[in-house]
């Protein structure tokens, strides 16, 4: 899963790929308050929580 991840993250230079530890593909339905509060976060402050660890080469 991480290298098909990363292959998609590379084909979109202007994204930003992202692993959340403990969850799958599902966040949005699986930790809705999590997933609310990372969006809230990358939004208004452009930072990710502590735990969640960018897709790297």
């Amino acid at each position: 899963m991480k290298t098909s991840a990363k292959m998609i993250t590379h084909a979109h230079p202007n994204s930003t790929g992202i692993i959340i530890p403990s969850v799958g593909h599902g966040i949005p339905l699986a930790k809705p308050d999590q997933f609310n509060q990372l969006v809230d976060q990358w939004l208004k402050e452009e930072r990710l929580p502590h735990n969640v660890r960018l897709i790297e080469e």
